[in-house]
């Protein structure tokens, strides 16, 4: 599951950026350690990145988050290495308003790396005002 959720930089971005999705699980600010929030009486649903928490979404919560309001589409393309028994993962950033290719090909090991590097390279994009809210 490690994985799966955000790191605390990424977490601290988004919280920049606005980011008020409902998580299962959030950093506490004072201690900076992560919080399993489910089995908590008080837990409902709600925007941890208000009081004394940073949310930690899963990565998939955060692409359908750029989705929705950046029309952030992330694209990760499969390819076969020269053995046929290796997949490399090659990821873009695409938008209705800045088509982010890269000039050389990036090639990661896994699709869960191409992924957070490519919602990372996104983030980037839109705290250099290069992507804006739609």
């Amino acid at each position: 599951m490690k994985n799966e959720l955000v790191t605390l930089e990424t977490a601290k971005t988004l919280k920049k950026l606005g980011f008020k999705e409902p998580c299962f699980f959030a950093f506490d600010q004072c201690e900076m350690t992560c919080c399993d929030l489910r089995g908590q009486q008080k837990f409902d649903g709600v925007n941890y990145n208000l009081g004394g928490y940073i949310s930690k979404p899963f990565w998939l919560q955060v692409e359908k988050w750029l989705r929705d309001n950046y029309q952030v589409f992330i694209e990760i393309l499969v390819l076969k290495e020269d053995d046929e028994t290796t997949n490399c993962f090659i990821s873009y950033t695409v938008t209705d308003f800045y088509p982010e290719k890269h000039e050389e090909d990036i090639r990661y090991k896994t699709y869960e790396e191409a992924r957070t590097q490519t919602i990372i390279d996104a983030l980037e994009l839109i705290q250099g005002e290069r992507i804006k809210n739609v």
